[in-house]
């Protein structure tokens, strides 16, 4: 097992919080502490993602059916509507290639629930009203920071109250 020094664990811990935190160069740590904190996010992440539920686009266009792509309407509907619109989106690759600004200015803020600030979620089904499920579009990106882009849309679920 690899021994981490407590830099390691508080940069990793305070990144999973869900505080912006830019790793540099010139932080005022042993770069081997921040490499560690990477890596430590990585697994954490890794390992949260595998146990996470994602419906296949025909079990979403079975449960919330499938309507035309509106980003103006996307934005301003409630998860009824968003729910109505995910496969086609989705399907059109619209947001592959996309910023994280592009995609806001697109589906408008983000409202889901997941656990890290920079991979953006969009309620569409939301459990707290049907005491069923929660489910979400759930955008991820690559590259550094300021190179953000699109390259995965899925949709996420998991059992009201679980």
């Amino acid at each position: 097992m690899k021994t981490l020094s407590l830099t390691t664990l508080l940069l990793a811990t305070f990144w999973l919080g869900g505080n912006r935190f830019v790793f540099s160069e010139n932080a005022p740590w042993p770069k081997r502490d921040t490499n560690n904190a990477i890596e430590m996010i990585r697994n954490s992440f890794e390992e949260f993602y595998r146990s996470q539920k994602f419906f296949s686009l025909d079990e979403a266009e079975k449960r919330y059916g499938k309507e035309m792509f509106d980003s103006a309407r996307f934005r301003s509907g409630n998860w009824k509507a968003r729910s109505k619109m995910a496969v086609s989106m989705i399907e059109s690759k619209v947001l592959i290639g996309k910023t994280d600004a592009e995609v806001r200015a697109i589906l408008g803020p983000p409202n889901g629930f997941f656990w890290v600030e920079n991979i953006p979620g969009y309620i569409i089904e939301d459990g707290r009203e049907t005491k069923k499920i929660h489910a979400q579009i759930v955008i991820f990106s690559s590259g550094d920071h300021a190179q953000r882009r699109v390259d995965r849309v899925v949709i996420n679920w998991e059992t009201f109250g679980k």
